[in-house]
């Protein structure tokens, strides 16, 4: 019982502080034109979420069907 507490406080402490990953990053694909009105609401939807969230949550868009349509 003696050797345990030690490996498992030793345990505890690495699993706690393991490093987090610094930002999120949320990749969309869209169909909309780059430049169109519903690209742009999408760009103003990815500035508010990094902005509440302080950025550590991130949205890229890629706008007409760059990334493919299926």
């Amino acid at each position: 019982m003696n050797v345990r507490f030690p490996l498992l406080c030793l345990l505890a402490t690495l699993l706690l502080s393991r490093p987090t990953e610094s930002a999120v990053v949320v990749r969309m694909g869209t169909l909309a034109p780059s430049g169109s009105s519903w690209e742009l609401i999408l760009r103003r939807m990815g500035v508010e979420w990094g902005q509440s969230t302080d950025g550590e949550l991130r949205l890229r868009i890629y706008a007409g069907g760059t990334v493919g349509d299926e």
